[in-house]
């Protein structure tokens, strides 16, 4: 077993736990998850398919786990080792709910080929076709569903295609490799909590004369926050304005861009993950705030989309 501590592009720092099929070293999962996650129970999930020739079909050589501040590489094969047997028990722990892109389909083959059954599951490529009602996005891949989902960091596939082209069942893993895998999971991981945000909650309720009724109702356990900016970049106005408004007040915010050093205040507000930003357009102005300043946004819902998949 080994560990490291992996940079994301979106500044985060996240420890890698690398375990493989040869490893003596119990590994106890959900501690890690738990312990490291503060508590967090949605686990980012992806896989590494391999074509096996002496065997003439495809199998899964690689998984990878993730939440808010920890990752799981771990390298299998079919023998029953220590290593899936930790692996069975961790997928069969209900505390957790394991998202990813096209989990059918790894769940199929993970159950076929090792035995494996995963209790709580949601896939990430139909949520996201259902919150955006959009059908092409049920078949990208973690990478470019990160790029369609994610307002606050960018998924570039081209550092990814070490994982494609290597040897996963004989290879030494490379500081490359381990970075790849980690944030393949990583994305996973945010994908699923900015959707679970707004995927309304289904309750059945059973009414006096036996008949049972649907209802749905969004989370709002978070704080929503608008967001809209001001730009000037002319050489007598070279600021920017922030408009921050809630259900209790608002803020003006007006920040100076030749001072790219951001109040401390406002980088924790943007930061917190309990709150939701809402505005409209704003991807772009999310990339220019982090180029800028530094701020790293961590829920943002842009309502241009939203509305454009809700009113289709």
């Amino acid at each position: 077993m080994a560990s490291y501590e992996v940079l994301m592009e979106d500044g985060e720092s996240i420890y890698t736990v690398l375990v493989n099929d040869y490893d003596s070293t119990t590994v106890n999962y959900s501690n890690l998850f738990l312990q490291e996650g503060e508590g967090d129970t949605i686990i980012g999930f992806d896989t590494e398919w391999s074509y096996m020739h002496y065997e003439k079909e495809t199998k899964v050589v690689l998984l990878k786990f993730c939440n808010r501040a920890s990752c799981l590489v771990v390298k299998i094969n079919d023998n029953y080792t220590l290593v899936n047997k930790n692996l069975g028990r961790f997928f069969c722990n209900k505390a957790f709910v394991f998202a990813g892109v096209h989990m059918q389909k790894d769940l199929e083959k993970l159950r076929k080929q090792l035995g494996f059954e995963v209790p709580n599951f949601v896939d990430l490529s139909q949520l996201a076709s259902k919150v955006f009602n959009r059908p092409l996005l049920s078949a990208c891949g973690v990478r470019e569903l990160a790029n369609e989902v994610l307002l606050d960091q960018e998924i570039k596939p081209g550092v990814f295609n070490a994982l494609a082209e290597s040897d996963l069942r004989g290879e030494n893993f490379s500081r490359d490799l381990i970075k790849a895998a980690t944030a393949d999971a990583y994305a996973a991981y945010k994908i699923a909590k900015t959707l679970l945000k707004v995927m309304p909650i289904t309750h059945e309720i059973k009414m006096e004369d036996g008949t049972m009724v649907k209802t749905e109702a969004y989370e709002a356990s978070d704080v929503v926050i608008g967001l809209d900016m001001e730009w000037s970049l002319s050489p007598q106005e070279n600021f920017a304005l922030l408009k921050l408004c809630s259900g209790v007040g608002c803020a003006l915010i007006q920040l100076n861009l030749q001072d790219t050093k951001s109040p401390s205040y406002l980088n924790k507000l943007l930061a917190n993950e309990d709150v939701i930003f809402a505005g409209f357009h704003l991807k772009e102005q999310i990339k220019l705030l982090r180029k800028t300043y530094g701020f790293k946004i961590k829920n943002a819902v842009d309502l241009s989309v939203m509305a454009a998949s809700v009113l289709h």
